[in-house]
């Protein structure tokens, strides 16, 4: 039976990246040897793994993952630690180090209505310094 595993890396800028495969030795030399160019982690090598898990459906690892990529940094450092109370201080809506965000107006229809003023809006930036591009070669990143 295939497992499927969720991984974290620490880059070498101490930054964290998140990943789902059924394979983890292949996946972490991939990493490793900088397979993708255009990989979040290809610059930011050495890499360390820090944490992994496994599960028997892909659905409940790729669940798990995009959970693990939305936690704040505080927090994936206490999954790496095995720190299970700091791990439920940090998801308490009672932690004060924890950003509140607040429901878009909508209007009558449901739909998410513009801000009356630039003070809550959110702009893309002007130049393309943080976009995102996916791998040109079709490999996974």
């Amino acid at each position: 039976m295939e497992e499927y595993h969720v991984y974290m890396l620490e880059c070498r800028d101490g930054s964290f990246y998140v990943g789902v495969t059924s394979d983890v030795e292949k996946r972490i030399g991939q990493h490793h040897y900088g397979a993708f160019e255009t990989c979040y982690t290809y610059a930011r090598r050495p890499l360390k793994l820090v944490f992994a898990t496994a599960y028997p459906r892909i659905d409940d690892a790729i669940r798990f993952e995009k959970q693990l990529k939305g936690w704040s940094r505080a927090k994936k450092r206490a999954l790496i630690a095995s720190d299970w109370p700091g791990i439920q201080r940090l998801a308490s809506r009672a932690d004060p180090s924890r950003r509140t965000l607040t429901r878009a107006p909508q209007d009558d229809s449901g739909a998410v209505r513009a801000p009356q003023d630039d003070s809550v809006a959110v702009r893309a930036p002007q130049d393309d310094s943080v976009a995102v591009r996916a791998p040109q070669d079709g490999g996974a990143c």
